[in-house]
């Protein structure tokens, strides 16, 4: 079908629809309905290279007509507008707009950390998209705040910013699953990748036990932490452990 439209109508989104049920596979959709729980829309089975793709060639035409038109009914339509702000060609203000607009819709897991993924314009303008961030890292809302932690760790994990995204994690204080999940991840990643200055936070006491345990148990997961480390991370984690009650 013809993506790279200029306008965006019913029956072109009708279209793009059933193209999104041709591409759907069955296995596919089992094995990520068992990775997504809870999802409150309808999960197709359609795989996340396929949506870039698409996204893709929507981007390319006229992106802000789709956004406007495009449907909600599944997982996938909502993951695709998602990819088309990523990829479109636009200025950081209106990419942020776009971003601000979408990211009341992310219900789960899954749509966040992916959309999260694609912003890659945030990488030529950290220090405005940091501004940006702030109400969502202070926000109650789950999602709004796994938005703000998983963009930290997709786009801040470098020697400039590494500082401000510990003060970050260590700053966040909600009970939200996915919100600890969040910054599990941030910090296993910044232990990876910054091991000096991620080790005392995590012995520290700054971090609530479960979300610094949880933190251990993934950095015991990577493949690039040599033996002595983890050797000391699994007494670490034991002590989280024993502070979890």
């Amino acid at each position: 079908m013809e993506l790279e439209r200029e306008t965006w109508g019913e029956e072109a989104i009708a279209e793009l629809r059933e193209e999104l049920h041709r591409m759907a596979d069955p296995g596919y959709r089992k094995f990520q309905g068992r990775l997504i729980p809870g999802l409150k829309h309808e999960l197709l089975g359609v795989r996340v290279p396929q949506l870039q793709q698409l996204a893709k060639r929507i981007a390319r035409g006229g992106w802000r007509e789709f956004l406007r038109a495009a449907g909600r009914e599944s997982y996938e339509e909502i993951l695709l507008r998602g990819f088309v702000i990523g990829f479109a060609k636009a200025g950081l203000a209106e990419v942020l707009e776009e971003t601000a607009r979408y990211i009341p819709e992310i219900d789960n897991w899954a749509v966040n950390d992916c959309f999260c993924s694609s912003l890659k314009i945030v990488r030529k303008h950290r220090e405005e998209v940091w501004e940006f961030l702030q109400p969502y890292l202070a926000s109650e809302q789950e999602y709004f705040l796994r938005f703000g932690l998983i963009l930290l760790h997709s786009h801040y994990r470098t020697p400039e910013w590494i500082g401000r995204v510990l003060g970050t994690a260590a700053s966040v204080r909600h009970e939200g699953y996915y919100v600890k999940m969040g910054a599990a991840w941030l910090l296993s990643s910044c232990y990876v990748d910054f091991p000096e200055q991620t080790l005392p936070l995590l012995e520290g006491e700054d971090l609530d036990p479960e979300t610094a345990y949880r933190a251990l148990q993934k950095i015991l997961e990577s493949n690039r932490v040599g033996r002595k480390e983890k050797a000391e991370v699994r007494v670490l984690r034991a002590e989280k452990k024993e502070a979890m009650g």
